[in-house]
């Protein structure tokens, strides 16, 4: 345990830095993952209209990541993450009062924003942990990224779980997510203390501009992105819903429900590197991602006897168990995709990415609204997802086999310690 804690501590005060303002970006979008979808069906939206607004902060990440890539490619990265931290709780708070008042075109505008305000810490924040980390942090570090997330939903959900509950009148819904939009701002003090000479990428240049990434690279790597990615956006966005309109949960449980699933996140990510370490990528990312799908199959089955007592119950347990087993995985799917690709393409591969799993959101948030509003239910929806992401881990075994491969040619770059 000491060792494994040691992984962490070791990490540099600006990658503790910015990971600390991530985290209160991220206790924002923690907020509305949790709740807004509840806060929106409280102002009489069907969920089909939800979908419709949530989808839309994907195009704008779609349209904006891969340009933003580019552009940032042998840049300073600092003032993105100063402006994500700035933006991202204003656009919230933007959002709510909207909804608040029933302006339907400012809320998909809001939600529109939000999804750039995003992005520039979303895409950045690899990039930065990458080109200054030495190689041997680069695994903590990216687990620590992906596992602010995590940790914020935990936090979020037990705060709103215990103030809607025992302090209701004060913290209704719409309050909560006023609450953590303001926290939100104090990632403006973390990422102003940063204070570091970057180390940058090369610049990109105009001319022999295709020359400059590695395609035939880059395309392999993204394949995984696109199945799981679009898959994902068949549940991940709804599964709140799920649980309100077949197990009539409302959103202080779910957020109870949430932050447990998502507390185990935080501890199954903070052991993830060591498992890669002792039983390599294979383990790390592809035994324990099928074992998620397991879980989510099991948890879209509870919809077939939803009437019995004990549905609900079940839909908890795989839930909180599916929901650290597929997140754990993230940090070290990140890790091999960039290193399998090399330095220069790793600005544009985050850039891809987020580019593709936000438009791929964006259209299973559309298709799940056409299907919704054809009746189809929540289990066969899931089960389109759980295809889609065993295509997908069937992907990453061939990845990890041909990263090995290449390792062994010469072909991965091998960076300094």
């Amino acid at each position: 345990m000491k060792s494994i804690l040691g992984r962490y501590d070791s990490l540099s005060k600006p990658v503790k830095l910015l990971l600390a303002g991530l985290f209160f970006v991220q206790l924002v979008n923690a907020s509305f993952t949790l709740l807004i979808n509840f806060y929106l069906d409280n102002q009489c939206y069907a969920d089909y209209q939800i979908a419709d607004f949530t989808s839309w902060r994907f195009p704008a990440i779609m349209i904006f990541a891969i340009p933003f890539g580019i552009f940032i490619r042998g840049r300073v990265l600092k003032p993105y993450f100063m402006a994500a931290a700035i933006t991202s709780p204003t656009i919230a708070l933007f959002i709510i009062w909207a909804a608040s008042a029933g302006y339907d075109s400012l809320i998909y505008l809001g939600f529109f924003l939000w999804g750039i305000s995003f992005t520039c810490i979303q895409i950045t924040s690899l990039p930065f942990i990458i080109l200054n980390s030495p190689k041997k942090q680069h695994s903590p570090a990216i687990t620590l990224s992906f596992m602010m997330m995590s940790l914020a939903i935990f936090i979020c959900g037990t705060s709103s779980y215990l103030l809607s509950n025992f302090l209701p009148d004060w913290f209704p819904v719409r309050d909560l997510l006023l609450l953590f939009a303001i926290l939100g701002y104090a990632g403006v003090f973390f990422i102003h203390k940063i204070n570091l000479e970057e180390n940058l990428s090369e610049p990109t240049t105009t001319s022999n501009f295709g020359g400059q990434y590695d395609w035939a690279l880059i395309g392999r790597v993204i394949v995984p992105t696109i199945i799981i990615s679009t898959g994902a956006g068949f549940t991940i966005p709804f599964v709140n819903l799920f649980f309100l309109n077949v197990h009539g949960m409302d959103g202080g449980t779910f957020s109870l429900v949430g932050a447990l699933s998502f507390g185990l996140v935080v501890i199954g990510t903070f052991f993830v590197p060591e498992v890669k370490d002792r039983y390599g990528y294979t383990v790390a990312i592809v035994l324990i991602q099928a074992l998620a799908i397991f879980f989510l199959i099991l948890m879209a089955t509870t919809e077939y006897y939803s009437e019995m007592w004990y549905s609900s119950i079940l839909a908890i347990v795989f839930f909180v168990i599916r929901q650290p087993l597929m997140n754990v995985a993230g940090p070290m799917t990140s890790e091999l995709t960039l290193s399998y690709v090399g330095r220069r393409n790793q600005e544009l591969v985050s850039a891809l990415n987020s580019a593709i799993w936000s438009g791929s959101w964006y259209i299973s948030s559309q298709i799940f609204r056409i299907l919704r509003q054809s009746g189809m239910n929540y289990a066969s929806i899931f089960f389109i997802t759980a295809a889609m992401y065993t295509a997908g881990v069937v992907w990453y075994y061939y990845l990890i086999h041909d990263y090995h491969k290449r390792k062994l040619q010469g072909l991965i770059e091998e960076e300094d310690e």
